[in-house]
């Protein structure tokens, strides 16, 4: 999905390439399954190995399989597609570490609510485009909702940032014109500071070329993105 905010184009899709959560990040529950067509969760261990392990509170971990997976700790109504497939458990240590049982409930909960949006598909990317040129990324974002907040929070600060200056065109004799076609009626946006140098990035209508400027008492071209 795509909107216009503010004089910017927010680009959000699914994230294809995003892996399972319980691989990328460090969790403080541990989430144990047991199914024949499905690698889930952390490691799958029997009854008896469960038995054996120093648990504080755990959770039950319900799978929902029916044109796509869905994880949940409480039951689903259809119990021809559904199932208890494991648990998710905190140890003692881990449990009086987050400040009791029931922060440590609460943190279980969340845990297999972020796992269910990957399972699901619920994990997004944004773009954030001034014209066709990309100004930010970022992937990996649970829920699309979100994704969309963070981007429009982005546009925000880097407006403020800069004065509130929205992306303008631009007659200035004393900018510099389009490398590709010479013309001076070109668009700007707002100054962006990095590492290197400030720049700006700015827009010809008429050829469609995107260009990189460098930022000082001149413009100097510092690279060009051609589109057309």
């Amino acid at each position: 999905m795509s909107e216009r905010y503010k004089g910017f184009t927010i680009c959000v899709e699914q994230d294809e390439n995003a892996c399972s959560p319980r691989e990328e990040y460090d969790h403080s529950g541990v989430m144990v399954c047991r199914h024949r067509g499905y690698n889930l969760g952390d490691h799958q261990s029997t009854q008896e190995e469960l038995e054996g392990m120093d648990i504080g509170v755990s959770l039950p971990l319900y799978l929902y399989d029916h044109s796509g997976i869905t994880i949940s700790t409480s039951p689903f109504s259809c119990v021809w597609d559904s199932g208890r497939v494991g648990l998710i458990y905190m140890t003692k240590a881990e449990v009086e570490e987050v400040g009791g049982e029931q922060r440590a409930l609460e943190i279980l909960e969340g845990e297999v609510k972020e796992y269910d949006q990957y399972l699901t598909g619920d994990v997004w990317c944004y773009d954030i485009l001034w014209h066709r040129i990309t100004l930010d990324s970022l992937s990996y974002i649970f829920g699309g909702e979100y994704a969309l907040r963070e981007a429009q929070d982005v546009v925000d600060s880097y407006i403020d940032r800069h004065n509130n200056t929205p992306p303008v065109a631009s007659c200035d004799a004393t900018a510099s014109a389009c490398t590709r076609c010479g013309n001076k009626e070109i668009r700007y946006a707002p100054m962006i500071e990095d590492d290197e140098k400030p720049y700006r990035y700015a827009w010809c209508d008429k050829c469609c070329t995107g260009m990189k400027f460098n930022y000082g008492l001149s413009l100097t071209c510092r690279e060009e993105i051609t589109y057309g």
